[in-house]
């Protein structure tokens, strides 16, 4: 490899340059394309030296436009990971993912959905909610599928059907077992 740098200057907004000696994060830099627009809004693309990493930068939106000609049925953007996770970070703002088409499709051995405040499963339009699964757990310390739970559970028993028609069969009154408030 040669220490000589190299670059091609197609415009004072693009630069493309190869061998840049300069070390960022990511280390010396084997490759970059450089450009910017007339409000020094800059997009890059590089490969550096050092790393694994290839860098894809842009200050404004990076739109990513696929299958405009191509088959309806068929995939028209793939993203592959051979080895490693494929992670989606949004640092200030939120992640979204819409489908005007058919389905949106998690497939995987588990699935793990996480939210510190809320996590919630439809809208005021969703028609239909199916939880299906030989083994379906619900735990809480509150809510009201907790409660429905133990009134169903109370009225399958033994005791349910000995006290039917009663407060205690109502659930009216606490009982420690099975009352959730």
């Amino acid at each position: 490899m040669s220490d000589s740098q190299e670059q091609l200057i197609l415009s004072p907004q693009c630069i493309i340059e190869a061998d840049n000696s300069n070390f960022d994060f990511s280390g010396k830099k084997v490759f970059g394309i450089n450009v910017a627009n007339h409000d020094d809004i800059r997009f890059t693309v590089t490969h550096s030296d050092g790393s694994d990493i290839t860098h894809v930068e842009a200050e404004g939106t990076l739109q990513i436009d696929t299958g405009a000609k191509g088959n309806k049925e068929g995939t028209s953007l793939q993203l592959t990971s051979h080895h490693g996770d494929i992670a989606i970070n949004s640092e200030d703002g939120s992640i979204l993912i819409k489908s005007d088409g058919k389905s949106i499709v998690l497939d995987a051995e588990s699935i793990i959905f996480k939210g510190r405040k809320l996590i919630q499963v439809g809208d005021g339009n969703t028609q239909d909610v199916k939880i299906i699964g030989n083994k379906i757990d619900a735990l809480g310390k509150s809510g009201n599928i907790p409660k429905v739970l133990a009134q169903h559970l109370l009225s399958k028993s033994f005791l349910g059907s000995a006290f039917k028609g009663t407060t205690f069969a109502g659930m009216n009154t606490k009982h420690p077992v099975f009352w959730v408030s």
